[in-house]
């Protein structure tokens, strides 16, 4: 099985050679092969969000090797890490990331925009992702309008418009009941057996409770333990 993340001697340092130099992510090595089930655990603060970022090439090691699917992301201009994102990787976030006033439909359709895909695509794909959430009864809603678990799922439906081989997931249940929040998982496990690898930055428990193959990664003030 093929390594989807690897990563050598990774560190991050935010504000080098300054009063505020802080090492966010120290010698970090691991590797995430494809079809895994991961999850980065660790208190508020530890690292793990910031390490998570780094793998989404949403921010840039300050030294160490990064390839995500064999291509060394932390190395990428700009303009290529977000057509690489695009491309491969979809994202979950703890505080959903919605448009307030866009409909649940057209949230979902906006990771396509870029992509310049004929509209009657963008809308068909949408809908068999929302009826896959089972949210399709709630399109026309305004996201502003719809519940903490209704977010996330119409969260979970944007990250997949890509069909994205790795999923990225920052704290998905935070905000959530412990029914949304088992909701969200199975969802996410039905994805993990259909092929996609899934890697999740959280300290919640519920993972370790509802899924017997998770791999865990202890992550602990910026390092791995």
């Amino acid at each position: 099985m093929t390594n989807v993340i690897e990563i050598e001697n990774l560190n991050l340092t935010f504000s080098p050679n300054t009063p505020q130099e802080f090492h966010a992510l120290k010698n970090i090595s691991l590797s995430v092969k494809e079809g895994e089930f991961c999850i980065l655990k660790g208190v508020s603060g530890s690292g793990k969000s910031t390490l998570l970022s780094v793998m989404g090439a949403l921010l840039k090691p300050t030294s160490g090797k990064l390839e995500v699917f064999s291509s060394p992301v932390s190395k990428m201009p700009d303009f290529h890490a977000s057509t690489f994102r695009r491309e491969h990787l979809g994202f979950i976030f703890q505080n959903f990331n919605l448009f307030d006033e866009f409909t649940v439909l057209e949230n979902v359709q906006t990771a396509l925009v870029p992509t310049n895909a004929p509209v009657a695509h963008m809308q068909t794909r949408a809908l068999a992702l929302l009826s896959m959430v089972n949210l399709e009864k709630k399109k026309d809603t305004t996201a502003r309008n719809l519940s903490g678990g209704e977010k996330q799922r119409c969260a979970i439906a944007r990250a997949l418009i890509n069909n994205p081989k790795l999923i990225l997931a920052d704290e998905p249940t935070a905000n959530l009941d412990r029914k949304n929040s088992e909701n969200v998982i199975e969802i996410l496990t039905k994805l993990n057996s259909q092929g996609t690898t899934v890697l999740v930055a959280t300290h919640d428990e519920i993972f370790e409770q509802m899924i017997p193959d998770l791999k865990v990664i202890h992550i602990k003030e910026g390092a791995i333990v």
